[in-house]
């Protein structure tokens, strides 16, 4: 009896350190689990995007590996362009240097046709697809939409120069924009994952830029292991977009990349950090910012066409500051390829673009105004005078503006207080950014 209460006592005893030994593997299972999910690094591996509020940038975001891009992101085609390639597992840099070569292409049009050929010769869509490409991207599409919407709208009609006012969409198509931009997107990104370089792109790349290039990559592959917008651009150039050879498009290129990361790739953004003071800006602050828009490299590549020839440079422009603000800071859209105006007319110029934002006689914080008063003479036309209200205190009756003058030095160019009463007297005409400011201040 004993011996059997003995054995029954041991057998207990195992099944409790067995049970003791589970409980532990679980415990440290679990726990690895949680400490894995709020790693950075095991966010990448586990195709997570990971953002650190430490990070303005966000350049730490893991790029995500898919096959196909289900839907487009963006408020005009430039943004869908740009967002797509970042969905597509490119950074920003990556996803900006291949935006670049397509707004040099087709200007943001999924309808293009080359402009020195005869429809329907040379090439055709959003990356200028020719020959072979043309007839896999017309079957894709058909595929997509169907034969009779297709022949509807792969028509020299719709082949000609977009603007950004209509978001880079020939008239008539908005209701399948879209379809044909995602559809030509994904076709070209599968054409991408799987080409290589020809040898003869390899060496004249390599020539030209003195960048070695391996033939053990696809393109897409290729350009994602470069960290720059400018290097992304012009290997997109010689690998896939013109004939090998042709540096003056891969320094085209570039200049577009540069443009489109500054537009797209940066500026104020909930997620990522921004430079505006919700509620607008004392002095210091505006000051500040002034500074930063004059000193810092990447300001001339947020004013479009502005920028016509001042002692200062193009940033002494003050049509250059306001067009900057629009274009890194708001959602307003006009401001990119189309002409500005002088300084009486961006205000209005920026309403007419944008008929749902509102406009009015008085100041409020981050409102862009013109006015006609108090100018020179530009040519015979009364230039005016532009700039932006970067703070408004009421208590003190006064403005904060922001502005430049093309008569004066850039260091001219600065924030200023004056009083309410002269940017209240019905003279000046504001386009306000109530619901546009990037990040939604």
């Amino acid at each position: 009896m004993h011996n059997l209460k003995l054995f029954i006592s041991n057998r207990l005893i195992k099944k409790a350190f067995f049970l003791i030994l589970i409980i532990m593997f679980l415990s440290l299972t679990i726990f690895a689990l949680k400490t894995f999910a709020i790693d950075s690094d095991s966010f990448g591996r586990q195709n997570i995007q990971f953002y650190s509020r430490t990070d303005t940038t966000c350049s730490n975001l893991t790029p995500i590996t898919v096959d196909k891009v289900s839907k487009l992101r963006g408020d005009n085609n430039g943004q869908k362009v740009f967002n797509f390639w970042i969905d597509a597992g490119l950074t920003k840099q990556q996803s900006a240097g291949i935006t670049g070569g397509i707004k040099n292409e087709s200007g943001f049009s999924p309808f293009r046709q080359q402009s020195d050929k005869t429809w329907p010769e040379g090439g055709w869509g959003i990356a200028m697809f020719t020959d072979g490409e043309r007839e896999g991207v017309k079957a894709s599409l058909i595929d997509a939409i169907g034969k009779s919407t297709f022949d509807k709208y792969y028509s020299a009609d719709y082949g000609g120069v977009v603007v950004e006012s209509s978001g880079f969409i020939p008239a008539g198509t908005e209701t399948v924009n879209d379809s044909f931009l995602l559809t030509e997107l994904n076709f070209l990104f599968n054409y991408l994952k799987s080409t290589k370089p020809t040898a003869e792109q390899i060496q004249n790349y390599r020539n030209d830029y003195s960048i070695p290039v391996g033939n053990d990559k696809s393109i897409f592959e290729y350009i994602k292991t470069l960290d720059k917008p400018d290097d992304a651009a012009s290997s997109w150039t010689y690998f896939h977009s013109v004939t090998p050879g042709t540096k003056t498009a891969g320094f085209d290129s570039i200049r577009s990349a540069k443009q489109i990361m500054a537009l797209y790739g940066t500026g104020l953004d909930e997620g990522c950090g921004g430079d505006l003071v919700a509620g607008g800006m004392d002095l210091d602050q505006a000051v500040a910012f002034m500074d930063k828009y004059k000193n810092s490299p990447d300001s001339a590549n947020y004013i479009g066409r502005a920028g016509r020839d001042c002692s200062g440079g193009p940033l002494a422009n003050c049509v250059s500051f306001s067009v900057y603000f629009i274009n890194k800071y708001t959602s307003l859209s006009g401001f990119i390829d189309q002409a500005p105006g002088n300084g009486s007319t961006v205000a209005r110029n920026a309403i007419a673009r944008n008929p749902s934002a509102g406009y009015g006689n008085s100041p409020k914080p981050y409102a862009i105004f013109s006015v006609a008063s108090g100018v020179s003479m530009c040519d015979g036309v009364i230039c005016g005078h532009t700039g932006v209200i970067l703070g408004v205190d009421l208590s003190r009756k006064k403005v904060i503006v922001g502005e430049a003058g093309c008569g004066s030095s850039l260091g001219w160019s600065t924030a200023r207080e004056y009083d309410l009463s002269k940017f209240d007297d019905g003279s000046y005409t504001y386009i306000y950014t109530d619901g546009l400011l990037k990040g939604g201040l």
